[in-house]
């Protein structure tokens, strides 16, 4: 018969045998963790984040005190910045620039503002086709965009190789546009065609805009490397060159360096030439003057950037880095400004005319006002 073994139970080790209780100190000891040190002279704890500095005693605050729209309250004179940053800290934010003093020119009323698609850019043109919808011109897009007046995109046009310099719509309803790295003047009829209605070999073709009697006149500068002046041209319907403006009586150079074109109801073409000047001619190319800013024995920088032209015959330019949107009358004895940052206008760059004399203006932000104003 088997002998049966009994194993006595192995004795219970107390938790406390291993691991003592550590004897309570009467003083209160720092919070320490190995990610840092403790210095329990001056209580000054340092932890991987950097030195915790002595928090300041807070203060009562007086229920009766009163917080400002902008968030402030005064507690016992020291001012309180409640929920937002300290302002002293706060990033200065760059002040727009706006330059000289130039008379008004009536009252102008913002009837509406809209923000455009985020997937557009900056607005460098705008051609309204209705009080509803407007064609617009992306700055670096190579189509164009057809937006409402919630700045909602409805439609675009084929893209082309390029990036689009600029376009235009003749009274038949066809588009017109110039496109960078192409001699040619593209065109879409109102069915969608694609054509070619123009063709400068050795120049690129640049600002475009149509005449009261439906020709159509084009910046064009020479290419790098080709021998040529800068040439304002008139084509016909069919790309005809009718007409060369590039010197004046006295065989000096009319433009040189000749960006965008409009011309007003009564046949004169205002040019913008380089970033300081706007040049003015007649139907026939005669020189009538340029503008340089200079009026009313006072300077203002004039640094044009847009031209457009209402039902009334003024010329209308914006002028980005200036913060401001000029009337150029037609006589050109007076430059006036119609908008400004007083009228929450800023960087304003694309503008367009719509049928019922309202004036589209792009501004900094997306955004797009649209406004009217009382010709003098």
């Amino acid at each position: 018969m088997a002998r049966r073994i009994i194993i006595p139970p192995k004795p219970k080790t107390s938790y406390n045998t291993f691991y003592p209780p550590v004897e309570k100190s009467q003083d209160k000891q720092p919070n320490i963790t190995h990610y840092g040190k403790t210095k329990i002279d001056d209580l000054q704890y340092d932890t991987i984040f950097g030195k915790k500095r002595r928090a300041r005693k807070h203060k009562e605050i007086d229920p009766d005190v009163v917080i400002t729209d902008n968030g402030k309250v005064r507690l016992n004179r020291i001012n309180y910045d409640y929920l937002f940053k300290d302002p002293v800290h706060e990033e200065r934010q760059e002040k727009p620039r706006s330059f000289g003093k130039v008379p008004y020119y009536g009252q102008a009323q913002i009837l509406m503002t809209f923000k455009t698609s985020r997937k557009l850019g900056e607005i460098s043109k705008i051609w309204p086709i209705s009080g509803e919808r407007a064609w617009v011109n992306s700055y670096g897009d190579k189509h164009l965009t057809l937006i409402n007046k919630k700045g909602a995109r409805l439609t675009t046009t084929p893209d082309f190789v390029h990036r689009i310099w600029d376009f235009v719509i003749n009274n038949k309803g066809r588009m017109l546009l110039t496109v960078d790295h192409s001699a040619h003047i593209h065109a879409i009829s109102s069915n969608g065609e694609l054509s070619l209605a123009g063709n400068f070999p050795g120049y690129q073709p640049l600002g475009i805009s149509v005449k009261p009697d439906g020709h159509t006149i084009v910046c064009i500068r020479p290419l790098v490397g080709t021998n040529g002046p800068a040439r304002l041209v008139t084509i016909s319907i069919d790309g005809e060159v009718l007409q060369y403006f590039d010197t004046r009586e006295d065989k000096t150079p009319l433009f040189i360096d000749p960006y965008s074109v409009s011309c007003t109801s009564n046949g004169k073409m205002f040019v913008r030439d380089g970033a300081t000047k706007v040049v003015c001619v007649d139907s026939k190319g005669t020189h009538m003057y340029t503008w340089t800013g200079q009026s009313f024995d006072s300077k203002e920088e004039f640094l044009p950037s847009c031209l457009t032209s209402d039902t009334h015959g003024s010329l209308i330019v914006s002028s980005r880095d200036a913060n401001k949107v000029y009337i150029l009358p037609v006589d050109g004895k007076g430059l006036r400004c119609l908008l400004d940052l007083s009228h929450g206008i800023e960087h304003p760059l694309g503008m367009g005319i719509d049928g019922v004399g309202h004036l589209w203006v792009s501004c900094k932000g997306r955004k797009i006002h649209i406004l009217k104003y009382i010709h003098l």
